[in-house]
């Protein structure tokens, strides 16, 4: 699984629901392993930042929006 990459553009939804969604896949659990590590971060801030970006903000302003 670690080095399942897409075929192609057709695959990469597959790609996705296979390795970055799949709890059995390390990458799935990144973010929160990062978060964790940043043990002086406001995790409101934190969590605010990457709902904006879930919701397609992608740059500075819009992220901070």
């Amino acid at each position: 699984m670690c080095d399942d990459t897409p075929a192609g553009p057709d695959d990469f939804d597959a790609w996705v629901c296979r390795t970055v969604l799949n709890p059995r896949v390390p990458l799935f659990w990144e973010a929160r392993n990062l978060l964790e590590e940043e043990n002086d971060a406001d995790r409101a801030l934190s969590h605010s930042v990457l709902v904006a970006i879930a919701a397609g903000r992608s740059t500075p302003g819009g992220i901070a929006e």
